[in-house]
C-alpha cells in the first residue's frame, strides 16, 4: 500500500511536473518585463477594476492550476491585490485558448461559449467577494521601485531573461518549496484513493451528485484541457452538461497543491473566501446551463474521444526530476539551513 501511495505521488509529480517548471519560467518572464509599478496600477488598486483585469487577462492564458501558482505568486509580489491574485488564480486555470479548443472538439458548441464565460463570472464572483469579506489597503510602491533596479529597463533582454528566471527558481521556488512538497504529497494521496469512475456511479439525486463532483474536486489536480474529455465521457454515461461544466470549473481552479500556496501567499481567511466563491459560483452556472439545455430542448450529445499525453513521458521524468531538485533545494534553504544556523548559534 505505501509503495503504490509512493508510486501514486510521482505519478502526479510527473503529470504537473512540465507545467509548474514552465510556470515558473513564465513567472521569470513577468518578473524580467513587468515593473511592480506596472503591475501595481493593472492589478494592485484594490477595487472592482483590478478583479476584472486580473479576470480577463487570465481567461486566454493556458496555463493549469499548477502552473499558475509561481506566475500568481511573481504578480502578487509585484503589488498585485489579493482579489487580482485570487480572480486571476480561477480564469487562468479554468479556461484558456487550449481548452476552448479541446471544447469545440469533444463537446457541443453551447458548452465551449459557456465555459469561458463561466470562468469569467467565477473569477469576477469570487474577486468581488474578496473585496468585500476581506479587504486590504491598495499597495502603493515607493517612487522609482520596480521588481529590479531602474537602469535594468535598459538591460539586453538576455539580461534581464537571466536575472528573472534565477529568481524565479532559487527565490520564489524557495519560498513556495515546503508547500508544494506537502501539497504535492497530500494530491498524491488523495488521488490513490479516490476510484476513478466515482463520479459516474454516484446515488441520489442532482443535489447529490453535485455535492460529490465539489468534493473530488476540490482536491484533486485537474487540468482544463485533460478533463475536457473525462467530462464528455461522463456526460455520454448520464452526467448532466451543468454537472460536467461545475467539474470543469472548480476541478482546475483548486487542489491541495495550489490551496497551500494560496493559504502562504493571502492568508486564512482568503484561501475560504476563494472556495466559497468557487463554488457558489461554479454551482450557479451548472443550474444554469442545465436550465439553458432544457429551455432550448437541446440533447447534450458529445463527440467521443481519448485524452491525448500533452508532453512525451521523457520530458514529464525530466521535469520530474528538475522539480523535486528545485524543491529539495528551496526546503533546504528556507527551513534545513536556517535551522542549522539556529543550533550551531
Amino acid at each position: 500500500m505505501l509503495l503504490d501511495i509512493l508510486l501514486e505521488i510521482w505519478e502526479f509529480t510527473r503529470e504537473v511536473s512540465v507545467y509548474l517548471v514552465g510556470g515558473f519560467f513564465l513567472a521569470g518572464v513577468v518578473r524580467a518585463f513587468f515593473t511592480e509599478r506596472t503591475i501595481s496600477k493593472l492589478l494592485g488598486k484594490g477595487g472592482f477594476s483590478s478583479v476584472v483585469n486580473a479576470s480577463l487577462i487570465g481567461i486566454p492564458l493556458p496555463l493549469c492550476s499548477c502552473s499558475v501558482i509561481p506566475t500568481a505568486a511573481a504578480l502578487r509580489r509585484g503589488g498585485a491585490s489579493r482579489a487580482a491574485t485570487s480572480s486571476f488564480m480561477i480564469s487562468t486555470p479554468e479556461t484558456g485558448v487550449d481548452s476552448i479548443a479541446i471544447s469545440y472538439a469533444t463537446l457541443d458548441p453551447l458548452m465551449t461559449v459557456t465555459r469561458p464565460v463561466a470562468a469569467l463570472f467565477t473569477a469576477l464572483v469570487t474577486g468581488a467577494a474578496e473585496l468585500f469579506f476581506n479587504p486590504e489597503k491598495p499597495a502603493v510602491p515607493p517612487p522609482g521601485s520596480s521588481n529590479s533596479p531602474p537602469e535594468s529597463v535598459n538591460k539586453p533582454i538576455s539580461h534581464r531573461l537571466r536575472e528573472g528566471v534565477y529568481y524565479s527558481y532559487f527565490i520564489l521556488m524557495a519560498d513556495l518549496a515546503w508547500y508544494l512538497f506537502w501539497g504535492l504529497i497530500l494530491a498524491g494521496v488523495v488521488s490513490y484513493a479516490v476510484p476513478q469512475n466515482l463520479l459516474a456511479n454516484i446515488p441520489g439525486g442532482y443535489w447529490s451528485t453535485a455535492a460529490m463532483v465539489i468534493a473530488i474536486g476540490v482536491p484533486l489536480y485537474i487540468c482544463a484541457t485533460s478533463s475536457t474529455p473525462l467530462a464528455a465521457a461522463l456526460i455520454a454515461k448520464g452526467l448532466s452538461p451543468g454537472l460536467a461544466l461545475l467539474l470543469l470549473l472548480v476541478g482546475p481552479a483548486t487542489n491541495i497543491a495550489s490551496m497551500t500556496v494560496i493559504y502562504r501567499m493571502l492568508g486564512f481567511r482568503s484561501l475560504l473566501v476563494y472556495l466559497a466563491g468557487i463554488i457558489t459560483a461554479a454551482l450557479a452556472c451548472s443550474v444554469g446551463l442545465d436550465f439553458l439545455y432544457g429551455a432550448l430542448s437541446l440533447d447534450p450529445a458529445v463527440t467521443m474521444g481519448k485524452a491525448t499525453e500533452a508532453f512525451p513521458a521523457w520530458l514529464e521524468t525530466v521535469c520530474a526530476v528538475a522539480l523535486c531538485a528545485l524543491i529539495a533545494y528551496g526546503i533546504h534553504k528556507e527551513k534545513i539551513r536556517p535551522l542549522l544556523k539556529r543550533r550551531a548559534a
